[in-house]
């Protein structure tokens, strides 16, 4: 059976002051040695977790940072870290309603 850890960011696991936990750090990286699948999931953009994680010293793309995805826009987007490829990515909701009214029928 596969595992997955997932974690919020602000609150959880950076603390009050914008850092991780030198332990939670650790516990990641142990998660990650048993083949757990970790995850950091946020209400920030991707932008603007990039910027975070670059803020505290970390690469923007998290290759230094025990993580397998993030899902970024309150579950708006996937991202998977090994590739930084966006695996996911929600339609913005303007761009769906435009494409139905496109779809629908013209005696409406």
């Amino acid at each position: 059976m596969k595992k997955m850890f997932i974690t919020d960011l602000d609150g959880t696991l950076f603390t009050d002051d914008k850092r991780i936990n030198r332990l939670d750090f650790q516990s990641l990286e142990q998660l990650g040695d048993m083949g757990v699948t970790r995850v950091f999931a946020t209400g920030r953009s991707l932008y603007s977790f990039q910027q975070a994680v670059e803020k505290i010293g970390f690469s923007p793309y998290c290759e230094d940072l025990p993580v397998d995805y993030l899902i970024f826009s309150t579950g708006a987007g996937i991202m998977k870290r090994q590739t930084n490829k966006i695996e996911y990515l929600e339609k913005n909701r303007t761009s769906r309603i435009e494409e139905e009214k496109r779809t629908e029928p013209a005696d409406r």
